[in-house]
């Protein structure tokens, strides 16, 4: 009799533990997004830079080229666009890194010149 007791008390222990499950998610994905330069060659390019997000998508740091030298912007407000002129031969180029857990990110860059267009973009996305 005290040997049943002890296999049902034992079984009931192994029951419990088994019905017990923590879900911990798949977490934010950290997203490193960069594009191409825009390869239009010495010219006088026109560019429009833009990044944007949903759900819950954040960017932590954008950088974008312009005559002057890369520029960084720390948590930029989304949806972030950017309209300059670049010259002498330099090439619209946009990165960002930043986190999503249910949502994505989005970069890129519009770019004109008399001879040609060039359009670049990278994105991550991820939904829980």
């Amino acid at each position: 009799m005290r040997r049943i007791r002890d296999i049902v008390i034992g079984a009931l222990c192994i029951g419990l533990l088994a019905g017990c499950t923590t879900s911990t998610g798949s977490g934010p994905l950290t997203c490193n997004l960069t594009t191409s330069p825009s390869g239009l060659g010495d010219v006088d390019i026109s560019v429009t830079y833009s990044a944007s997000g949903t759900g819950d998508g954040s960017i932590s740091s954008l950088t974008y080229a312009t005559n002057a030298g890369n520029v960084v912007v720390n948590n930029p407000t989304l949806p972030f666009n950017q309209q300059i002129q670049l010259s002498g031969g330099t090439q619209a180029m946009i990165s960002a890194n930043g986190k999503v857990t249910n949502g994505s990110l989005q970069i890129g860059y519009q770019a004109t010149s008399g001879g040609g267009n060039a359009n670049q973009s990278d994105s991550c996305q991820q939904s829980t």
